[in-house]
């Protein structure tokens, strides 16, 4: 259902070079866990995690309320992938660490001329906040479906190891931290949490609303997991409105040169 046209789903049956030799590789998620969110899947298409090699992004799209929505994240912002299996025949799980949240995107159906076409918006967090919170996101495929492109992931930058059924002919390691930025917290940070949160300079949406209400979740998230006071004196509010306003007054820069620099 969410496969691009002349692309196949990733099954038990795939080749192991077919991920390498295409753009792409969709694979069919059984469940999808992010803190204590949880989506089972109730039919082969209901949950897919797509990778796109040319792109080196990862891609989970879900069925949700009846619109097809979607999670966006780059490889450089996986810091470790683990993927295992108790047997051969037994399911796989792929356990993904992020150092940054995921962009999030919403089916939109426009009508013109008679004609229906699909395009995507930036949306809010739609697994009730915990992906933007919760660093570590478990995916469960069944016997298979992502051990055949373990070497496509590795091939293509993503810091995968394996362990026990899937970890195939050769042992495969390594990890790497994701592109820094943003507003860092320090080693004292909660567990599970991500490493870098997230940066408050995002791409602009198709709706200056939106693009307030997405800038205000991230900054108050920020200041709920530090745990910054509110009010009265604070360093840890101050640091974080401080960094805040570097990233508007280098995204003004960008936009309009002479402003930012003013």
């Amino acid at each position: 259902m969410f496969a691009a046209p002349g692309l196949d789903v990733g099954g038990a049956g795939a080749g192991a070079d077919a991920s390498a030799d295409s753009s792409a590789a969709h694979l069919a998620v059984s469940r999808l866990t992010i803190g204590s969110w949880n989506l089972v899947a109730k039919h082969d298409e209901h949950v897919l995690l797509s990778m796109y090699w040319a792109e080196r992004k990862m891609v989970w799209e879900v069925l949700h309320a009846g619109v097809v929505r979607k999670m966006e994240v780059g490889f450089e912002d996986v810091v470790e992938a683990v993927l295992s299996s108790a047997g051969p025949e037994e399911p796989e799980r792929l356990v993904l660490e992020l150092a940054r949240p995921p962009r999030f995107f919403k089916e939109q159906i426009t009508l013109a001329g008679g004609t229906k076409t699909a395009n995507y918006v930036y949306t809010t967090d739609f697994t009730s906040g915990q992906a933007s919170q919760v660093s570590r996101h478990i995916l469960y495929f069944a016997a298979g479906i992502a051990s055949v492109h373990a070497e496509a992931m590795k091939k293509h930058g993503l810091p995968i190891k394996t362990e026990g059924a899937a970890r195939g002919g050769s042992a495969m390691g390594g990890s790497g931290m994701g592109a820094s930025g943003g507003l860092l917290r320090g080693a004292g940070g909660p567990v599970g949490a991500h490493a870098n949160s997230v940066a408050l300079r995002q791409p602009p949406t198709s709706s200056p609303r939106l693009d307030a209400i997405i800038l205000q979740e991230q900054l108050d998230r920020e200041m709920r997991e530090r745990q910054a006071r509110y009010s009265g004196i604070c360093s840890i509010r101050e640091d974080v409105f401080a960094r805040a306003c570097d990233e508007l007054l280098a995204a003004a820069q960008k936009g309009e040169p002479k402003r930012g620099k003013l």
